[in-house]
């Protein structure tokens, strides 16, 4: 079976996405969960320059940057448009 669902990490700036899951504990999840990254959020990666650096999302009209350890840890999948 494909996998679809992959972190945030991989993928390119540009790219819509829906989260799909938000693996840690409560109060990184509390976190995520306050800037509006949840479970069925659709998110646009705005800027990933490399694969090692900060991930760049915009999420309800905000930007945040994410680290990549945080990043890591967020699945999600492409949006069909």
């Amino acid at each position: 079976m494909l996998r679809t669902e992959i972190s945030l990490t991989e993928f390119e700036s540009g790219q819509k996405v829906l989260i799909v899951e938000v693996s840690g504990g409560c109060r990184m999840r509390g976190r995520l969960i306050t800037m509006g990254i949840r479970e069925g959020s659709e998110v646009t990666i705005v800027n990933h320059p490399s694969r090692h650096g900060p991930v760049v999302i915009s999420v309800a009209g905000s930007q945040f940057a994410l680290g990549n350890g945080l990043a890591s840890r967020v699945l999600a999948r492409l949006v069909d448009e």
